[in-house]
C-alpha cells in the first residue's frame, strides 16, 4: 500500500528521463521531487517520510520493474524509520541492556556488567521486547542489526539504499 507521505527523489541530467519517471510514478500514486544534479539533491533537506532515490536511470522496457523496485525501497525505508522510532522510545538503561543481550551476554552477565540485579535485567529486557515489538529474541536481534547505525551513535545523515535493476 502506498503511503501518501512517501517520496521518490529522481536525479538525472536528462529532463526527459526525469519527466518520464515522474509520470510513471505519479500514475502509481507516488510523489516525486526531481534534481538535475547529485549536488542539488545532496544540498536538499532530508525527507521526514519514507523515501527512495533514483539516480541516472535508463529505462528500456523496465517500467514494471522500476515501480516494483521503488516500492521495495520505500518499504525498506519505512520499516527502518519505524524501527528507529521504536528504538528512540527506549530509555538509556534499556538501550544498554539491549546492546548487551544482543551481543550474546546472559542476563546474569548483563547484571554484573551494569551493576544491577538479574531480576532488573529481566524487567528491562521485557520492556525492550515490548517497546520494540519483537515477538522473539531472534526477531529482536534482527531488528538490532537493522538499526546498527543508531546503536553506534553516529551522527544522522542521508541514508542511501541502492537496488540494481538488470
Amino acid at each position: 500500500m502506498i503511503d501518501p507521505r512517501q517520496i521518490v527523489f529522481i536525479v538525472s541530467g536528462d529532463a526527459g528521463v526525469r519527466s518520464d519517471l515522474r509520470e510513471l510514478l505519479a500514475a502509481q500514486g507516488l510523489r516525486t521531487a526531481e534534481f538535475e544534479t547529485a549536488a542539488s539533491y545532496v544540498a536538499s533537506s532530508e525527507p521526514q517520510a519514507p523515501a527512495c532515490l533514483i539516480v541516472d536511470v535508463t529505462q528500456p522496457d523496465a517500467a514494471e520493474a522500476m515501480v516494483r523496485a521503488v516500492c521495495v525501497a520505500l518499504d525498506i525505508d519505512n520499516n527502518t524509520r519505524e524501527l528507529r522510532a521504536r528504538y528512540a522510545r527506549l530509555t538509556p538503561r534499556e538501550r544498554e541492556v539491549l546492546s548487551l543481550v544482543v551481543s550474546g551476554l546472559l542476563n546474569k552477565q548483563v547484571a554484573s556488567e551494569l551493576g544491577i540485579s538479574e531480576v532488573t535485567v529481566e524487567i528491562h529486557r521485557g520492556r525492550v521486547m515490548q517497546k520494540m515489538g519483537a515477538s522473539s529474541f531472534a526477531e529482536l536481534v534482527r531488528m538490532t542489526e537493522a538499526l546498527r547505525n543508531p546503536l553506534e551513535a553516529q551522527p544522522r545523515r542521508k541514508q542511501i539504499r541502492t537496488i540494481q535493476l538488470y
